[in-house]
């Protein structure tokens, strides 16, 4: 798309350049009015050819077939790439909410969850819990400021309040949607979204790892807690960014979204 859009920019530059100079060439050797110049410069480059105005002189003509050789390519080449550039901004288009819908699933049957389990061991969650349930109408501003926190929040993990055992239940259940989204070649677009998959697929095999998850020693504690902020991070993140994405364009989920908010003591779905 990037590249497709530089090379059209490109080539519009040129075909104003060629129309320009076709144009000022014409009324000096022609002695034509520049409106007059202007029209046959632009059925000379488009090749329509009405045939109402011809040159008259030898540089004229030779005018002429200079931008015939190179205009019509330029004209050409602006034509073909603009056509392909909305067709690709359709198509990309698309694939943004193909690739929304997936991290909505993964947000909804992963995500959630497990930041519900993982935010519990976070001893500095005071900083981000009271911004990250602002009420049932989050403005711009309510999204901006929750922002600015969880990108500086620190997501460090309390070792003995992780739960290993609750973590390794909800992965193990969810390990075949986790390897199908690391598959689909769509998300790949999406860095950020990608992190997260490998954070929470990695966090999934060192818990699966273990032959027993009950009596394990602190430092082993640790270091699954290290592998858990990891993907603590980058899902608090995730969730923001899905839960802008749904009060934008999906208001209903976004609404059961909101009633299902992980950082909401008091969450039910249930209206009310």
């Amino acid at each position: 798309m990037k590249a497709l859009t530089i090379r059209l920019g490109i080539l519009a530059g040129i075909l104003v350049v060629i129309t320009l100079a076709g144009t000022i060439g014409f009324a000096v050797v022609e002695h034509l009015s520049l409106a007059d110049a202007f029209y046959f410069t632009v059925v000379t480059v488009a090749t329509v050819g009405y045939g109402d105005i011809t040159p008259l002189t030898q540089a004229g003509r030779i005018l002429s077939v200079i931008l015939i050789v190179v205009g019509v390519g330029a004209f050409t080449g602006v034509i073909v790439d603009a056509s392909g550039y909305f067709i690709e901004r359709r198509q990309c288009k698309i694939r943004s909410e193909r690739t929304n819908v997936l991290v909505g699933l993964f947000m909804s049957e992963i995500g959630t969850p497990l930041l519900d389990l993982l935010h519990c061991a976070d001893p500095a969650l005071s900083e981000i819990h009271q911004d990250a349930q602002p009420g049932q109408q989050w403005s711009e501003a309510d999204f901006l400021s929750l922002r600015d926190k969880l990108s500086r929040h620190k997501y460090a993990l309390e070792p003995k309040l992780v739960r290993p055992q609750a973590l390794h239940d909800l992965l193990e259940k969810k390990t075949d949607m986790l390897m199908r989204l690391l598959e689909n070649p769509m998300l790949m677009e999406r860095e950020e979204f990608t992190e997260t998959l490998r954070a929470t697929a990695h966090l999934r095999e060192e818990l699966a790892a273990r032959p027993g998850l009950s009596d394990l020693p602190p430092s082993d504690l640790a270091h699954l807690a290290r592998d858990a902020e990891r993907a603590y991070g980058h899902i608090a993140r995730g969730w923001l960014a899905n839960m802008s994405y749904l009060k934008g364009s999906y208001p209903y989920l976004f609404s059961l979204a909101l009633r299902n908010n992980p950082f909401n003591e008091n969450r039910c779905a249930i209206v009310r």
